[in-house]
């Protein structure tokens, strides 16, 4: 295990507990990489997860992973999460860790715009993000900080239910309102 899966895996967990997912619920996973977080939460709540990635390479790993494990209530398909082929209210939840800052500033609006959509009326959004990235790599985009992320949710009518920082990341949850 690397050190930043060692770091990442804190607040992945608090956000799973402060989530409340349960087994009847139906999880999206944007930008879900290799599967780790998707394979997390859907081994620990038994809950059906959906992970969506842009890389096909990584959904291939991911798809490697899942049948290593044996893990049947995880599905992973390569989509972009501009355009989600779901239809509108599927998702009890959606999820988004560690995702935000490799998304260029001009595609993060649409991007949560498609979350809500596809997230049913009361679910929920939940999202990780580094409080400070000291070493921005050529493939992050942008600093999600809280303040910014908070005014999105403003944006897109979702109501903020908890935020903590787990240094050196934080993570928000917040209900859907349409």
């Amino acid at each position: 295990m690397k050190c930043s899966d060692r770091i990442s895996l804190l607040p992945r967990l608090m956000l799973l507990n402060a989530m409340k997912i349960t087994k009847r619920h139906k999880i999206l996973e944007v930008g879900c990489g290799e599967g780790n977080t998707s394979v997390l939460f859907a081994m620990i709540t038994k809950c059906n997860v959906v992970g969506i990635d842009i890389d096909k390479r990584v959904i291939e790993k991911a798809k490697q992973m899942k049948r290593k494990l044996g893990i049947k209530n995880v599905i992973f398909r390569h989509f972009s999460g501009e355009r989600m082929p779901f239809k509108d209210n599927t998702f009890d939840a959606v999820i988004l860790p560690f995702v935000l800052h490799h998304v260029a500033k001009r595609q993060t609006e649409p991007l949560i715009e498609e979350c809500v959509r596809v997230c049913k009326k009361d679910g929920k959004i939940g999202v990780i993000e580094w409080g400070v990235m000291k070493d921005k790599r050529k493939h992050h985009k942008q600093v999600m900080l809280p303040k910014m992320l908070k005014a999105l949710f403003r944006e897109y009518n979702i109501t903020p239910l908890k935020y903590e920082r787990v240094d050196p990341a934080y993570y928000t949850v917040g209900r859907v309102k349409k």
